[in-house]
């Protein structure tokens, strides 16, 4: 709950305008080794609705688990990243921000299991600075937003590598879309 607090207070000093970014060097789409997979994420920080191409005064977030990564040019507004990771469990361990400063996040219920030959989603990160010394941590799960952007930037990695959702409780989108794609639907 510090870590939140002091979080929250430098959010404060970091108020501009936000856009959608997904830049080339946030994807990662080389080949996989047989066992790694890829984990898709989006960052929305502050009004995800907002578009800029302004840095937000967070460095990095850094993810552990079976392999340590960290994601770097987090701009406000909405943020996508492929990373390519061995398969296993992965939740956020801490965010820097300008200076250098370092605060522990792990309390953030946020789990993604990587899966060897496919695309994990686990939900979007929704950091909301509040303007008066707090931030909110969210995770919603935008299945079909994140399937349309990968479907509509990326068809032909999205039709090499099924897409797969392994975040927290049960959502069976992509299993849906992945049938109704081969025509095994019946009426």
């Amino acid at each position: 709950m510090k870590s939140l607090l002091y979080i929250s207070l430098l959010l404060v000093l970091l108020t501009h305008n936000t856009k959608l970014l997904a830049s080339d060097k946030n994807i990662d789409t080389s080949s996989l080794d047989s066992d790694e997979g890829y984990l898709l994420l989006k960052v929305s920080f502050n009004n995800e609705y907002v578009f800029s191409n302004q840095d937000s005064g967070i460095l990095r977030l850094s993810l552990t688990g079976e392999d340590d990564h960290h994601f770097k040019n987090i701009k406000y507004g909405n943020n996508i990243y492929i990373a390519k990771l061995p398969e296993g469990n992965y939740y956020f361990e801490s965010m820097t921000v300008w200076g250098n400063r370092v605060f522990e996040i792990d309390d953030i219920p946020y789990k993604a299991e990587v899966v060897a030959g496919k695309i994990a989603y686990a939900g979007d990160l929704i950091i909301h600075n509040k303007g008066d010394g707090r931030a909110t941590f969210v995770y919603k799960n935008r299945a079909m937003s994140n399937y349309k952007y990968l479907e509509k930037e990326y068809s032909d990695f999205l039709s090499n590598y099924p897409l797969v959702y392994t975040g927290l409780g049960s959502d069976y989108l992509f299993t849906y879309l992945e049938t109704e794609e081969k025509g095994e639907l019946h009426d």
